[in-house]
């Protein structure tokens, strides 16, 4: 949506056939849009990207592989994504077989050709890192107008000089660098891990200055995280404990702040997010049902047979009743509803449905 040049109403920008476009993120500027695009075959994915005032799209990548989690870095320099394109295999130390457990890595793309790659040597031998000029939102605070050279855009895509391994979560921090996180890669059955009880295998959350071309770890070990709106800091959700640091270098007990969970309030109206979750359900229904004439069937009307019933229910097992009558209508195979489970947070619904064949 782009109230600027559309009144405010909700346009088409683009359409896929093989499934749902996700990963969607802004440059610094919001002259442009990028997301992660299906392809042909299960797999296969590209970036692309789109200049919103004109609705320009640009295929960065050319859909051979797996490419996903676009990002603009902050400086609006670069986009930078995750891919799993690396075909360098590995033998099997017991059968001598090859295979390909590792072969993701990240990528940068430099968006204009004046921009030199900071993996790249120039003439004289030296690395082109260190040498960029300052950025406009060092100077000013505020991110300066980002520059897109469409000509040859596929061809700048350059890997980071990191290890191929299993990578997630690319986010854009201050600075113009980059953090993710980098996945253990492990057997089956947790042998592979110093403790067998714990199978778990937590990510590892890294940094990497572009302008130095370095790497560096943040947290050893987490369950997830967030950047802060400026960039500057990330909170860190460790085994449930919260804590803001620093989102270029190693946070110490001052630059770490520990944030207390229990002062948070949360006030739930379950009724309102029944009604809520009914409308949704009857919505991802329709958008994903193998037939988009729904068969015949007045969804419709289904819906509004059952509506009545969701003013009586009283537990989510309930409501879980409700929604297999509701999809029990399609008289379809594939659509399943789980009820929400005790004792682990807010409830959470889970919708499965499958597709024809």
């Amino acid at each position: 949506e782009d109230p600027e040049h559309s009144g405010g109403a909700v346009t088409e920008l683009v359409r896929s056939d093989n499934g749902p476009v996700r990963d969607l993120a802004f440059s610094p500027d919001g002259a442009w849009l990028t997301w992660s695009h299906p392809g042909v075959g299960r797999t296969l994915r590209q970036i692309k990207m789109a200049r919103i005032k004109d609705r320009l799209i640009v295929d960065v990548t050319n859909g051979r592989f797996e490419d996903e989690n676009p990002v603009f870095t902050r400086d609006g320099r670069y986009l930078s994504f995750l891919s799993w394109r690396g075909f360098d295999p590995v033998y099997d130390v017991h059968t001598g077989d090859l295979s390909f457990p590792l072969g993701c890595k990240p990528y940068l793309v430099p968006l204009s050709s004046a921009t030199p790659s900071p993996f790249a040597l120039n003439p004289e031998g030296r690395p082109a890192a260190g040498g960029l000029d300052p950025l406009e939102e060092e100077e000013t605070g505020e991110p300066g107008a980002v520059t897109v050279e469409v000509e040859g855009l596929e061809s700048r895509v350059t890997p980071f000089p990191v290890t191929a391994s299993k990578y997630s979560a690319l986010a854009p921090v201050a600075g113009g660098g980059l953090v993710w996180l980098r996945w253990p890669i492990s057997g089956a059955l947790g042998e592979t891990f110093a403790n067998p009880d714990d199978m778990t295998g937590r990510p590892t959350l890294e940094f990497f200055n572009i302008t130095k071309a370095k790497k560096a770890e943040l947290v050893g070990h987490l369950d997830w995280f967030a950047v802060s709106g400026d960039g500057t800091r990330l909170v860190v959700v460790d085994e449930g404990d919260l804590r803001a640091v620093p989102s270029t270098e190693i946070g110490d007990s001052d630059t770490t702040t520990w944030i207390d969970v229990r002062r948070i309030m949360h006030v739930v109206d379950p009724g309102a997010e029944w009604r809520q979750a009914y409308e949704e359900a009857g919505r991802l229904i329709r958008a994903y049902y193998w037939d988009p004439d729904m068969c015949g069937i007045d969804w419709d009307g289904v819906l509004a047979q059952y509506r009545p019933l969701v003013e009586r229910v009283a537990s989510p097992d309930e409501f879980a009743d409700l929604l297999r009558e509701v999809l029990g209508e399609l008289g379809t195979s594939h659509a399943y509803v789980g009820a929400a489970r005790r004792n682990e947070g807010p409830a959470h619904y889970q919708r499965w449905q499958g597709l024809l064949g």
